[in-house]
């Protein structure tokens, strides 16, 4: 590993090889969509097309049009954030059992809060259901539930939403080893109330959740996409927030990318992953 790496972060490289075989499910998953997606014609356009309207719904606070729930910063859904013409939008598109996902929230989940704390970034989280089948179909179940917290106490939402990526089940085709039991139990703990967990499983917990979740999955290829943009700008997706490096043994491992060089380039008109 060369001398000028980011460091990174304790305990992300050993995680790498653990990860390799559900990094090839992701990409066949990512295969399989891809040739859906051209076979029925969708396209992220014609997503947005199909908002539900006049459908009980229960609409996360700070959502956006593009399926995204804003978060202020007080970390809040729908809490006051600077405008987009002002700083960076960090649109994150995710899945709470993608384990590269967990790699990205470890690397820079922290990071990217303390900046939306700060004013620094416009923090846009899209959890989406792209490893739906695994394991009791819980990415469908943990993204339902966090965004019916954004709805009903957001002021919980980014306690639940720290909660499910530390306690991120295996990616396993088995009956699920964090039940709706767990999950519900992992949201009281996070301080929502429990007749807000009994609403989880209600429909209208699910109709916007489904339309976000079909919008997210319509601009992507594959979890975690980071997207980021300023002002006018089309959002770029940036693809150097992990890469991997080999030791002088021959060892691979996984090192974080340079969040802060990132926004610096977005906000000076440069694609972001460039050298």
């Amino acid at each position: 590993m060369t001398a000028d790496k980011p460091a990174a972060p304790e305990g992300l490289g050993p995680k790498l090889a653990s990860f390799e075989r559900k990094r090839r499910v992701a990409i066949v998953a990512a295969i399989v969509l891809v040739v859906a997606l051209v076979g029925v014609g969708v396209t992220w356009w014609a997503a947005t097309r199909q908002k539900p309207m006049g459908q009980s719904q229960t609409v996360p606070a700070g959502a956006l049009e593009d399926g995204g729930i804003l978060v202020g910063r007080d970390l809040i859904p729908g809490g006051e954030a600077p405008g987009s013409d002002q700083v960076v939008t960090v649109h994150i598109v995710t899945d709470f059992l993608c384990p590269y996902c967990a790699l990205f929230e470890q690397a820079h989940g922290q990071a990217l809060a303390e900046l939306a704390q700060g004013g620094a970034i416009r923090l846009v989280i899209q959890p989406i259901n792209w490893l739906g089948g695994f394991n009791g179909e819980y990415s469908w179940r943990a993204l339902s539930a966090v965004e019916t917290v954004a709805a009903l106490e957001p002021e919980h939402f980014w306690a639940f939403y720290k909660a499910l990526w530390e306690n991120q089940p295996a990616e396993s085709d088995e009956t699920s080893d964090l039940t709706d039991e767990a999950i519900a139990a992992l949201a009281e703990q996070a301080g929502v109330s429990q007749a807000t967990v009994e609403s989880f499983a209600e429909e209208p917990a699910k109709v916007w959740s489904q339309w976000s979740s079909d919008l997210g999955r319509a601009r992507i290829s594959g979890t975690p996409s980071v997207f980021l943009s300023y002002g006018s700008g089309t959002p770029v997706r940036w693809d150097g927030w992990a890469y991997e490096v080999v030791d002088e043994s021959g060892g691979t491992g996984l090192v974080a990318g340079n969040l802060e060089a990132a926004l610096a380039k977005v906000k000076a008109g440069e694609d972001p992953n460039s050298e």
